[in-house]
């Protein structure tokens, strides 16, 4: 609690200082309220176009000045403070976190008053010596306040803080919370909704060009990869007709370079005797193969084969089998293609 007076004291009140009355009228949904500032003998100090001053007498008989019945609405009073209990507490330094509390305790034990039948309200410490430090104390009794309330409200008047006049910066030693602080709390809630609000608008207005952006690079990336896929199809596609194509070429060029089987089988026919006669014959890629059976010998036949220029390389190129009949064989050759 002590820590928190500080904290209080010394941070808070100071910046809350620094809030123009506009902007939390405007913004943190207070309610703007004339401050009436009542002061007993003769007024010493000017007033500004937002205050108004009217003698003291006026807050406790209300009916009896004129002034206090020209004023309408809410308002927050500075009232004299010989209107007020004022006591000083002196208190070890180290004792300063718990100031709150001695203040309470020393009201309660050195005054007849009850902590329930008072309001009260202490100052910043300030330093007597090297070891203590001596605080303010300001006390009110709620009697007085709510009978000050009571006045102004039959002059038609809402009282919402009361201050002292030489200790307004130590803030209001009493407030009335109402239906101001109420709608205040409202204000304040759906201020924060818009700003949050504002804030995500803001947010996306300036996410919301990279998302764009973001969409438009995965459709790029899309149509990218359907691309490559679609080259990588085509390129395949180019090989296998650049295969076919290649092999209907060495086809082609086999058939050119390849002598036709009729020629083939003209000269062969020529070339053997008429003892002999074929039973198989192969030709393929100008190789030639053929088996049979002649009367004479099989040796001068492939000798009568090597003679011609149409074949090259005539060879015995299976086993010779001898019978009453003659002589079967089996001849390989190549067919020249120049010829």
């Amino acid at each position: 609690m002590g820590f928190q007076l500080l904290i209080k004291y010394w941070i808070l009140d100071p910046l809350k200082a620094l809030i123009p009355h506009w902007f939390k009228s405007t913004y943190l949904g207070y309610t703007q309220a004339r401050r009436v500032t009542f002061f007993d003998g003769e007024l010493r100090v000017a007033g500004s176009e937002a205050q108004t001053h009217i003698p003291f007498s006026a807050l406790t008989h209300p009916q009896s000045s004129e002034q206090l019945g020209e004023l309408s609405g809410l308002v927050d009073i500075i009232v004299p403070h010989r209107a007020f209990l004022r006591r000083k507490i002196t208190l070890p330094r180290k004792a300063v976190a718990n100031a709150s509390q001695i203040a309470a305790l020393d009201l309660q034990e050195k005054t007849p008053f009850a902590l329930t039948d008072v309001c009260w309200q202490i100052s910043s410490p300030a330093p007597v010596s090297a070891s203590a430090v001596s605080i303010e104390q300001w006390v009110a009794r709620r009697t007085d306040l709510k009978q000050w309330k009571a006045n102004l409200n039959e002059a038609g008047l809402s009282l919402r803080h009361v201050f002292i006049d030489t200790a307004e910066d130590l803030g209001p030693i009493e407030s009335f919370h109402g239906v101001a602080e109420q709608r205040a709390r409202l204000f304040q809630r759906v201020n924060a909704i818009l700003v949050g609000l504002s804030i995500l608008l803001l947010f996306w207005a300036w996410l919301y060009p990279t998302w764009v952006k973001k969409q438009e690079l995965s459709e790029l990336l899309k149509t990218r990869t359907a691309l490559q896929t679609q080259a990588i199809a085509l390129r395949q596609e180019a090989d296998t007709q650049r295969e076919t194509q290649i092999a209907k070429a060495t086809f082609i060029e086999q058939l050119e370079q390849t002598p036709p089987f009729s020629n083939v089988l003209r000269e062969v026919t020529v070339l053997t005797p008429d003892d002999t006669w074929l039973q198989t014959l192969s030709y393929r890629s100008a190789q030639l193969t053929f088996t049979g059976q002649t009367a004479g010998s099989s040796a001068d036949l492939v000798l009568t084969l090597a003679k011609t220029p149409y074949f090259a390389n005539p060879r015995l190129s299976g086993p010779v089998a001898r019978s009453a009949d003659g002589e079967k064989f089996e001849i390989s050759m190549e067919v020249r293609v120049s010829q």
